[in-house]
């Protein structure tokens, strides 16, 4: 689970592999792919924002952050959502953050 601090902006598109090629920047399926010198990062560029385009089979999600750290490993492979409610129950949660479950296809 990766928990995203200072976001700027958060996009959830639907969007299968196929679709890619008609994204605004080249990027690789099922993969995180940070988006160097986009006009996104260029808007806030005082902030030193990161452009991540995280995609998926049917859905690509856009974030525009500050930082990124990893909270939570799950190496039994537990359900998700039990993983995911643990993580905002946690009272040390800000509200510019946003904590993204990794998903299993």
């Amino acid at each position: 689970m990766l928990k995203f601090g200072e976001v700027i902006d958060f996009r959830i598109t639907p969007m299968n592999v196929h679709g890619l090629r008609e994204c605004r920047y080249p990027v690789n399926p099922w993969a995180f792919n940070e988006i160097i010198g986009g006009e996104e990062t260029a808007k806030w560029k005082a902030l030193n924002p990161r452009l991540w385009l995280i995609s998926f089979n049917d859905v690509m999600i856009e974030v525009l952050f500050e930082t990124v750290s990893l909270i939570s490993r799950d190496a039994e492979g537990g359900p998700q959502h039990k993983t995911l409610v643990g993580a905002l129950r946690n009272p040390t949660a800000s509200h510019s953050s946003c904590v993204l479950p990794s998903f299993r296809d």
